[in-house]
C-alpha cells in the first residue's frame, strides 16, 4: 500500500482511508482493491474520509484494463453504511482489519449449505489446491481426538488451518453405525469456521453435506494421479451417501460407463442403481456378491462403517491388476492380504495413520508410501504404470473441510443465505 501511495508523492501526508470490504476477500481482490483506494488518493489528494462504493466504481481497474461493471463489483465487496467490516490503512503504516464484527456470526443450516449450491468440481479444485499447500508443509493439522459413546462410534475434534486461503476452523463431527436403523444418517456434525486475524467466529454450519462432498472430491483428487487416465467403470461397495458423492466426483474427473453397486441391504442397492443411472446416465448394475463390485473394474470404492476390530471381505487377487481401489472405511472391508497385494498404498494423511495405528486400527495394513499431499505437490510419485494395483486409504481430514466450508460461506454471504446470529 505504502510503495502505491508513494508513486503519488504522497507519502509524506498522514491519514488513512477506511473501506467496507466482504469478510472472505482473497489477497488477488484486496491487491485491485488497494489499487482503487490509491488511485483516488492520488488523484483527489484527500485523507480522511470515508469512500463509498460511487467514489471507488469510477477509479476501479483490473490488471486485464477492462473495467468491472457494477455487478462484479458487488460480488466482490459491500461498500455501504450498513457493511459490517471494514479496510483501513495508514500512509506510512499500513494495516488491515478484515472480519465480521466481534459479536455476530453466520448460521448454516443442513438446508442452508445444501441450498449455497456449490459444485462438486469446484470442491475437487479447492482440494487439490489444499493438498498442494499440504505437500509444502504450510498447513496445520493436529491428529483428530475423539470420543467413543458407543461400540463402533465416534464423535471427533477436527481443527485446520490453511494460510493460503485464509481459512480455519473445526468440524464437531460423529459417526454412529446403528444411526440408519433409526432412520437417521450415520454422519452428522457441525462445523466452526474463525476469523484467521481475531480468532473469532464467523460461521457455524451444518457439516453433513460438506463432509460427504469433500470424501467424495478427495477420492476423486486420489484417483487423478493413481487410477489410470482411461478408467471406465467403477464398483461401489456400500450404498449410502458416500457411495453417492463418491460417484458423482469420479464421473467429474473420468468419462465413466458403467457401474456395478453391492450393498448388504440388497434394497438400498437397487435403490442407487435406480437414482445414479436417472441423474449420470450411467449403466449401474446391482450385484450380490461384493467380489463383483471388486474384481474387473478400472476404480473402486469402498465407504462402510468404521470398525476398530472388523472382519474384512475383501479378499487378495480380487481387485485387477491395472485398477485403482479406494478405502474410505478405514481397513474395516479391505483384509490385510488385499492392501498388500497394493504396488502403491497411500493415504491422505500418513500422521493420522499413524496416531490410529497406535490406538488399535490398521493392525494388518501396511506403511504407506505416500500421503496425498507429497503425491499431489509432486514430492512422490504417483501411478508410474498401466497394470500396478494402487490402493489409496482416505482417512477423512479437516483440511478437506476447512477448504470446503470457506467456499460455502463465501457464496452464502454472496447470497445472502443463512441466519445472523448475535454471539
Amino acid at each position: 500500500i505504502t510503495d502505491k501511495i508513494d508513486e503519488g508523492d504522497l507519502s509524506e501526508k498522514p491519514g488513512w482511508v477506511r473501506m467496507s470490504v466482504h469478510p472472505t476477500t482473497t489477497d488477488q481482490e484486496l491487491e485491485y482493491m488497494i489499487d482503487a483506494i490509491a488511485r483516488v488518493v492520488r488523484n483527489h489528494g484527500e485523507w480522511g474520509s470515508e469512500y463509498t462504493y460511487s467514489n471507488l466504481k469510477n477509479e476501479f481497474e483490473p490488471a486485464s484494463g477492462e473495467p468491472w461493471g457494477e455487478e462484479d463489483l458487488d460480488a466482490w465487496f459491500e461498500l455501504s453504511e450498513e457493511a459490517d467490516a471494514a479496510f483501513e490503512f495508514e500512509a506510512t503504516r499500513p494495516s488491515r482489519e478484515i472480519g465480521m464484527s466481534a459479536g455476530r456470526l453466520l448460521y448454516l443450516s443442513a438446508q442452508d449449505v445444501a441450498d449455497v449450491g456449490v459444485s462438486m468440481s469446484e470442491i475437487i479444485e479447492a482440494l487439490e489446491a489444499m493438498f498442494v499447500e499440504k505437500g509444502k508443509g504450510e498447513v496445520e493439522m493436529p491428529p483428530k481426538p475423539g470420543i467413543h459413546t458407543r461400540p463402533d462410534a465416534f464423535i471427533h475434534a477436527m481443527p485446520a488451518y490453511i494460510p493460503s486461503l485464509g481459512s480455519a476452523g473445526l468440524k464437531w463431527v460423529s459417526g454412529y453405525p446403528d444411526n440408519p436403523d433409526k432412520g437417521l444418517p450415520y454422519i452428522s456434525g457441525l462445523l466452526i469456521l474463525n476469523d484467521p486475524e481475531s480468532g473469532f467466529p464467523i460461521s457455524v454450519m451444518d457439516a453433513t453435506w460438506i463432509t460427504a462432498m469433500r470424501t467424495g472430491a478427495a477420492t476423486a483428487v486420489a484417483a487423478k494421479r493413481l487410477a489410470r487416465s482411461d478408467s471406465r467403470s467403477v464398483g461401489i461397495v456400500a450404498c449410502g451417501v458416500q457411495g453417492r458423492t463418491n460417484l458423482e466426483a469420479l464421473n467429474c474427473a473420468f468419462s465413466l460407463e458403467r457401474v456395478r453397486a453391492y450393498d448388504i441391504d440388497n434394497g438400498a442397492a437397487e435403490r442407487y442403481a435406480e437414482e445414479m443411472s436417472g441423474r449420470y446416465g450411467l449403466d449401474v448394475e446391482v450385484v450380490r456378491h461384493p467380489r463383483e463390485a471388486v474384481s474387473d473394474l478400472d476404480l473402486v470404492v469402498t465407504s462402510g462403517p468404521i470398525l476398530k476390530r472388523p472382519s474384512p471381505t475383501i479378499e487378495a487377487g480380487w481387485l485387477s491388476a491395472g485398477a485403482f481401489g479406494c478405502a474410505l472405511d478405514f481397513d474395516s472391508y479391505w483384509q490385510g492380504s488385499a492392501l498388500a497385494e497394493a504396488d502403491k498404498l497411500a493415504t491422505d494423511d500418513t500422521g493420522q495413520m499413524d496416531y490410529y495405528r497406535q490406538v488399535g486400527y490398521f493392525q494388518s495394513t501396511p506403511q504407506p508410501y505416500a500421503d496425498l499431499g507429497e503425491i499431489v505437490y509432486g514430492e512422490k510419485p504417483g501411478r508410474e504404470s498401466g497394470d500396478e494395483r494402487v490402493i489409496c486409504v482416505n482417512l477423512g481430514l479437516a483440511l478437506e473441510d476447512m477448504a470446503t466450508a470457506r467456499l460455502v460461506y463465501a457464496q452464502a454471504r454472496q447470497e445472502g443465505i443463512g441466519t445472523e446470529l448475535p454471539l
